[in-house]
């Protein structure tokens, strides 16, 4: 089980910076969800994503698979004031 876990985390980042983590939390179709300010700069209003495009890499980065990118019109849902977004997938991992 813990393995399954592991598989399900996965780590965020815009370019080559790390913003922070996501977790799978359902499979089909494949929802990721996050903190918003993982996504974007919370700090301004109207709130600012760090990119067009996030890479997410899910697993233990020592056998990663390939990493899952998606552009911010994937982003189904967020709220400033409770920091959340989700995510959605065109595959799950």
């Amino acid at each position: 089980m813990h393995d399954q876990l592991k598989r399900a985390i996965a780590r965020i980042s815009v370019g080559n910076k790390p913003y922070g983590t996501g977790f799978l939390v359902r499979k089909d179709p494949p929802v990721v969800a996050t903190a918003l300010h993982v996504l974007a700069n919370t700090r301004v209003t109207p709130y600012q994503r760090y990119g067009a495009t996030f890479t997410l890499r899910f697993g233990d980065p020592r056998t990663e698979q390939s990493p899952f990118t998606c552009d911010a019109s994937n982003i189904l849902y967020d709220n400033v004031e409770r920091d959340q977004a989700l995510l959605q997938l065109d595959k799950a991992p």
